[in-house]
C-alpha cells in the first residue's frame, strides 16, 4: 500500500467561499470607499461655503468695513499710535473702560 500524500493537506475550500485574505481586502475596500465618500462630502461642503463667502464679499464690495490708508503716512502713523496708547492705558488700568 502506498502512502497517501493528500492525508497531510487540508481540504481546499469550496470555490465560492472567499478566503480570509479576500475578506480582509474587501473590508479594506469598504472602509476606503467610506473614507473617500466622507472626503468628497467635505469637499462639497467647503465649496458651498466658499461660494457663499465669495457672494458675501461681492455684496460688501469696496464700501464694506475696512481701513482706509490713503493720505499722509505720518498722519496715519500718529493716529494709529494714539489708538495703541489709549488701549495700553486701558490695559494698564489707568482708564476704566466705559
Amino acid at each position: 500500500m502506498e502512502p497517501d500524500d493528500r492525508a497531510d493537506t487540508p481540504p481546499s475550500p469550496a470555490p465560492d467561499a472567499p478566503s480570509a485574505a479576500t475578506r480582509r481586502e474587501s473590508s479594506a475596500l469598504v472602509r476606503l470607499r467610506e473614507r473617500v465618500e466622507t472626503a468628497a462630502a467635505e469637499i462639497e461642503r467647503l465649496r458651498a461655503e466658499n461660494a457663499r463667502l465669495a457672494d458675501r464679499i461681492a455684496r460688501i464690495g469696496d464700501g464694506g468695513p475696512g481701513v482706509s490708508v490713503s493720505g499722509d503716512p505720518a498722519e496715519l502713523r500718529t493716529s494709529i499710535q494714539g489708538f495703541i496708547d489709549a488701549i495700553d492705558r486701558v490695559l494698564d488700568g489707568e482708564v476704566s473702560p466705559s
